[in-house]
């Protein structure tokens, strides 16, 4: 599996709607041009206001990413081995658990 030559392609992951403010989210998973199942790609998470959130780990189809001063990273593989599934979470320390789902815009 190879990603498109010449395009960078983006995948943006949402809170549920209703979550409160401060507990809200966003996560973009960005993918080079190129990119090989071993490829490492970037996640940038933010919360409320747009801020980098600080820690916590996104649980990504059944893949867990770390997620530190607003980024992690994972393989192009493990993105791909997961797409399909359902379940997608954000866990931070002194947060309650927020699902979130995948989003089109």
């Amino acid at each position: 599996m190879r990603s498109p030559e010449g395009k960078t392609l983006s995948f943006l992951f949402h809170c549920v709607p209703g979550t409160r403010a401060q507990d809200a989210w966003a996560l973009r998973v960005t993918i080079p041009p190129g990119a090989t199942t071993e490829t490492e790609i970037l996640v940038d998470a933010v919360g409320d206001k747009s801020k980098p959130i600080a820690k916590g780990t996104f649980e990504f189809m059944g893949t867990r990413v770390n997620i530190v001063r607003g980024k992690g990273h994972l393989t192009l593989g493990r993105f791909m081995a997961g797409i399909h599934e359902k379940g997608v979470w954000l866990m931070r320390p002194k947060h309650p658990p927020i699902p979130g789902a995948l989003t089109f815009g």
